[in-house]
Parts: structure tokens; C-alpha cells; sequence
């Protein structure tokens, strides 16, 4: 029986344990709306106490050929700092008529934020996690905290704060493969502030004596009102794209990530063996000398019984500037290499390592741009990459692909390659015995010379006697 209820006593403690750590390890939101506001008021005169944390938002837009496809993250970290703003003398900001009773438009001087607010946690992407990328980009948020709950306000009143973001210490942003498109690296807040209305116990001297009941943030350190709110403050939230309402111009853009995809293929033509049982090795190298930190480069083959070998490149960095792999791939089977970052460059080559047949091969690329070998022989599928090697390395036309660094690739990439089995004419019997009909040829030749000789010198002497 005590066993009976220990047992119980320690599987309660384990869900308990796995669920504390699952909501531990919740992502937090972002608490501000689309609008760049929170604790609106959503009746005249009736502000609701807001949490002291305040989450807002940072996107990171991420493009490819394909729309809403799924790609690796780039390994990129964001830290952020929030200080008093600066705020010129009669900075103000006015809210709509109607949000009192009566109605009328309240006039607030804006003050500069008071010291003791405080960023909780940064912002990362890693490749082991996965975003969602587009022709048009597709925007990836996450959130981080403002802690207020340690500031001890001088009184009632509207608070400017400045928030800043850089990028965490050791990381850059050619080095991450991210596009830096950031109009600025600041935003402002502004902290709207009360007595708190469970009474001040401390006369004003702590924290707990002031309520927050609203935030708002924006991009501009500016006197606006609820009318140019969108244009004048360009309320936001946080670290994200924003155009005018007006005009529909880009007022701040995310950073952007920028990717593109090549899908390998292989079909065998003549040569029913062969493309029942054979697998050709393919050589993919993917080369970048400006990011150094680690990609993961998803590689999805169509067919994994068509496919083998060491093909995916998994979580890796650009070792000496390279990635590479040898994929085998079956007639029929094909892989497709999903989010390669933009500026890689990737090389593809088959090696033919079927001994003794001979194909011709024909590699088409994006489907139009089209290079042919003939005459290509058996040889040895290769134990690793190879990058820059001689036409004598590789046996079929090397395909290689360039795209540009911070630039979107609208081009699905493909890379077909086609091996024809080549006929051989049966030439052994002409091989086997040319030599000897030369020789009897020749030995005719030679008797029917003797012979007219013969029977020249016989005519000489009979016309002597």
C-alpha cells in the first residue's frame, strides 16, 4: 500500500515538474497592439492598471522563391537597452476628444523617463529553429520585457524612455548572412503613470506607490496627437516593418534574411540496369567566405529510397568558406536544398561510377540554360567534396550557381541531369582480323607480280630464239 501511494506521490510530482518547465519555456507575446498602444481606454475616463512589464516585438523578415516555405533560421542574437530620452521643453501629447466625458481632448506634458527600467532577456534565432519565408517576405516575431516595476515615478504624468537595439556581443551582421535594413535603431516609449489606486503607503517613495495604466511606442521623438499619431509619431510594436497609412511608404523595415533553393535530379535514359539499381554520386558544395557563424541548409529528398549517401548538410559552418556533400542519387530521385543563404555560391557535378558504360549526359539548369558531354567513361565516385578541380574531376558539366548577398533570389533553382546510355558498334570482328587480311592482301599482291613477271621474261626469251 505505501508503495502503492509513493508511486502515485512520484508520478504527481513528474507531470507537475514537466509542466512548470513547459510553461516555463513558453515564449512570451508581445502585450502592445498593432497600433503602438496599450490600456486604451475603452470607455471615457476609465484607465485600467496595466502590468509594470511591457513586451514588444522584433521581426526578422525572411524571403525565397517559394511562398511560405519553411526554412532554418539564421544564428543571430539582439540586445537592447532602454534609457531616459532626451525630451525638448514643451514636447506634449494629446489624446482623442471622445476618450472623455465630456468630451474634449486632454494637453499632456511629456517628461523624460525616470532611471531603474530594465531589459529582460535578448532576442535570438539559432538554425535549429525554423521561420517562414516568402516571395515578399514574411514576417518572423518574437518578443522580449521592459521592466518597469523598480521605478519609483516623481509623480503623475506621461514618461519618455528611449530604447535602443544592437546586436549581442561577437555577432555581426554580414557574418550571420542577416541584411541590416533598420531605418533606426531606436524606439521610443512612453510610460503613462498615476498614483496607484490602492493608496501610496509610502508617500511617493517606492515603487509600488505608482500605477502604470498605459504605453504606447513609436519611432519618432515628436509632439503628436491621436490625429497624426500614425504619421508624425509612427506608433509601432517594437522593431518591426511599418508604412504610412497615408501613403503606403516604407516609414521602418525589419531586418531581412534572405535565402534561395536548388533542387538536384537525376534520370537515366537506355539503361534499364542501371536505373533500377544504380546510384549516381553527386557533388554539392556550397561556398560563402563572408558568414562564419553556423547554417543548417535543409535538404529534402523527393524519394528516400531513391536517395542515399552523407547528402544533408546539417547544422555546419562555411569551413574554409565550403560546405560540402556527396549525394547518390537513383533515376527518378532528386533533392531539393531548402534555404541557402543568399550570397552562397553552389557548385553541382556528377561522377558517373558505373564501370565500363558509357553515357552521354546532359545537365539542364533553372530549365532552359542547357550544356552537354558526350563520351563520358566509368570512373570512381568521389570521397568528398571537391571544389575548383579540373574538367577531369568531374563528369558531367559542373553547374554553378551565384546569388548576391543581400538581395532576394526569385528563381527556384533546378538542376536536372540526364544520363543517355551511348551503343557501342560492334567493331571486335574488324579489330580481331584486319591485320591478317592486310597480310594476304599484300601476299596477293606479291604473286600476281611474280606472275606477270614471269610471263614477261618468257616472252622476251621466246621472241630471242
Amino acid at each position: 500500500m505505501r508503495k502503492r501511494i509513493f508511486s502515485v506521490i512520484l508520478t504527481v510530482v513528474m507531470v507537475m515538474a514537466m509542466c512548470a518547465q513547459t510553461f516555463a519555456s513558453t515564449p512570451p507575446t508581445p502585450s502592445i497592439d498593432n497600433n503602438g498602444e496599450q490600456g486604451a481606454f475603452t470607455s471615457p475616463d476609465t484607465p485600467v492598471s496595466q502590468s509594470k512589464t511591457l513586451y514588444l516585438a522584433k521581426e526578422l523578415r525572411a524571403y525565397n522563391a517559394v511562398d511560405n516555405i519553411t526554412v532554418n533560421a539564421p544564428d543571430i542574437s539582439y540586445t537592447y537597452t532602454i534609457a531616459p530620452a532626451t525630451v525638448t521643453d514643451g514636447t506634449t501629447v494629446t489624446d482623442a476628444a471622445d476618450k472623455h466625458n465630456p468630451s474634449g481632448s486632454v494637453i499632456a506634458t511629456v517628461k523624460a523617463g525616470i532611471t531603474g527600467a530594465t531589459v529582460t532577456g535578448a532576442v535570438s534565432w539559432s538554425p535549429s529553429e525554423t521561420i517562414t519565408a516568402g516571395t515578399d517576405g514574411v514576417a518572423n516575431t518574437k518578443a522580449f520585457g521592459i521592466d518597469f516595476s523598480n521605478v519609483v515615478f516623481t509623480g503623475a504624468g506621461v514618461y519618455r524612455y528611449v530604447l535602443t537595439e544592437n546586436l549581442t556581443d561577437g555577432y555581426t551582421f554580414a557574418t550571420s548572412g542577416v541584411t541590416d535594413t533598420e531605418l533606426a535603431d531606436t524606439r521610443y516609449i512612453d510610460v503613462y503613470v498615476r498614483p496607484n489606486p490602492d493608496g501610496m503607503t509610502n508617500n511617493g517613495q517606492s515603487a509600488t506607490d505608482w500605477d502604470i495604466y498605459g504605453y504606447t511606442c513609436f519611432f519618432n521623438n515628436e509632439t503628436f496627437t491621436d490625429a497624426n499619431k500614425g504619421t508624425v509619431a509612427v506608433k509601432t510594436t517594437g522593431f518591426v516593418s511599418k508604412t504610412d497609412p497615408t501613403s503606403g511608404d516604407l516609414i521602418t523595415a525589419a531586418d531581412k534574411y534572405y535565402t534561395y533553393n536548388v533542387t538536384v535530379s537525376k534520370t537515366v535514359v537506355g539503361d534499364a540496369y542501371g536505373a533500377l539499381t544504380a546510384k549516381y554520386p553527386f557533388t554539392v558544395v556550397f561556398t560563402n567566405s563572408t558568414i562564419t557563424r553556423q547554417v543548417d541548409i535543409i535538404a529534402t529528398p523527393n524519394n528516400s529510397d531513391k536517395v542515399d549517401g552523407s547528402y544533408d548538410p546539417a547544422l555546419a559552418a562555411f569551413t574554409s568558406n565550403e560546405i560540402g556533400v556527396v549525394a547518390l542519387i537513383m533515376d527518378g530521385g532528386s533533392i531539393k536544398y531548402i534555404g541557402i543563404p543568399a550570397g552562397t555560391t553552389t557548385q553541382v557535378y556528377e561522377t558517373n561510377n558505373q564501370t565500363g558504360v558509357t553515357y552521354k549526359v546532359q545537365t539542364v539548369v533553372d530549365s532552359d540554360a542547357t550544356t552537354s558531354d558526350s563520351g563520358v567513361t566509368s570512373g570512381s565516385a568521389p570521397s568528398s567534396a571537391v571544389v575548383q578541380s579540373a574538367k577531369a574531376a568531374y563528369e558531367s558539366t559542373m553547374v554553378t550557381i551565384a546569388t548576391t548577398a543581400d538581395q532576394a533570389d526569385t528563381v527556384d533553382h533546378t538542376v536536372a541531369v540526364t544520363n543517355t546510355f551511348e551503343n557501342i558498334s560492334p567493331t571486335g570482328v574488324i579489330l580481331r582480323f584486319a591485320p591478317y587480311l592486310m597480310i594476304l592482301f599484300a601476299g596477293g599482291l606479291l604473286i600476281m607480280f611474280c606472275v606477270l613477271l614471269f610471263k614477261r621474261n618468257r616472252r622476251e626469251e621466246e621472241a630471242v630464239y
